[in-house]
């Protein structure tokens, strides 16, 4: 009788934690579409080329390499650029770009590019961003969070302020451009220290600015748990 009751308790139990984060699972998961250079420079030698490329992201925050983009040389005595970015420096001087897309001209990027004997030098992209991260919801969920470069390898980092709830049934972190759901989003890995510093290498990253948003998600009923932007 006695191991009935136990069996059943631990059924019981089984249940409850597998809902355990099932709650307000409705978000809104729209955000507002935008372009960026990716691959941006400081200077152009004169009379050198340079292709440029881009990113857009649709509004889910998913990259989207099917939109057509425009290139626009607002000084093109200085910079002349082709439909398909194509940067060919003509006279010194400080030139500017503007690339948006033809299908939502608010989404755009301007870019500036100075022209010079000098040589071609691209900017100093840093080597760590860094982020808060808080709860959204009713579990626990804090700490501070890096993404680092280190000898080109990116790394996912997990302060030592670090603290989650262990009651949930499934929480993994996710990198992501949209901090309201997990579709585009890279899994990064299931948290199963809940304090602490902890790491987690990121093979799939190539570029630190390729994702603003640490997320937390019940993943076994995609809930959200919490977030953090790097800055």
């Amino acid at each position: 009788m006695i191991t009935a009751i136990r069996s059943k308790l631990l059924v019981l139990g089984i249940i409850l934690s597998l809902y355990a984060c099932i709650g307000d699972d409705f978000v809104e998961d729209f955000v507002m579409p935008r372009i960026e250079v990716s691959n941006p420079i400081d200077s152009l030698k004169l009379g050198d080329s340079y292709q440029y490329k881009y990113r857009y992201f649709n509004n889910v925050g998913v990259v989207d390499s099917t939109i057509e983009v425009s290139w626009n040389s607002l000084t093109p005595s200085l910079l002349d650029i082709t439909d398909q970015g194509l940067a060919t420096s003509l006279l010194e001087g400080n030139a500017q770009v503007v690339l948006s897309s033809l299908s939502n001209p608010v989404a755009y990027d301007t870019i500036y590019v100075i022209t010079n004997n000098f040589g071609t030098s691209g900017p100093d992209l840093p080597s760590e961003r860094n982020g808060v991260i808080k709860s959204t919801s009713n579990y626990l969920l804090e700490g501070d969070v890096q993404i680092v470069n280190q000898d080109s390898q990116f790394i996912l980092k997990l302060g030592e302020n670090f603290m989650a709830t262990s009651a949930l049934p499934g929480l993994v972190v996710y990198l992501t451009n949209n901090p309201s759901t997990t579709n585009g989003a890279l899994e990064v890995s299931p948290i199963t220290q809940f304090t602490g510093a902890q790491e987690f290498l990121l093979p799939d990253v190539t570029d630190i600015n390729e994702y603003d948003y640490v997320l937390f998600f019940c993943k076994p009923f995609a809930v959200k748990v919490g977030d953090g932007q790097f800055l």
